[in-house]
């Protein structure tokens, strides 16, 4: 294996809770996968699940060397949780990659940062 690439998203949370509160449903809908959707649910930091999972998809579109678009779309990727905490990506796309991740956050700024390895 050998490493394909490497990226990191940094963002304020406000941003997503803007656009959380002003396009609602719509805004989970065009983001988020049903398997995000589910996972979140009423889940109490909701705003922070999806700032996290938002900046998962970006990372990892850099990471993959395109960027959000046609190659890699935001309903191309679910990122979940493990029962020990440990963040993971779930691809709805063959990408022959092995994903990375890992987020760090203070205040009001989260960061994710994936590596993708070569199968």
């Amino acid at each position: 294996m050998g490493i394909w690439g490497v990226g990191s998203d940094l963002l304020r949370r406000e941003r997503i809770e803007r656009a959380y509160v002003k396009f609602g449903q719509r805004f989970l809908c065009k983001i988020f996968t049903p398997l995000e959707q589910e996972a979140y649910g009423q889940h109490p930091k909701i705003v922070d699940k999806l700032a996290k999972s938002f900046a998962a998809k970006e990372a990892f579109s850099k990471a993959y060397g395109t960027g959000i678009g046609e190659a890699i779309g935001f309903q191309d990727l679910s990122v979940l949780r493990k029962p020990s905490g440990q963040p993971y990506f779930v691809m709805h796309k063959d990408i022959p990659l092995t994903a990375h991740l890992s987020f760090a956050d203070e205040g009001e700024m989260i960061m994710a940062f994936v590596v993708l390895e070569q199968l």
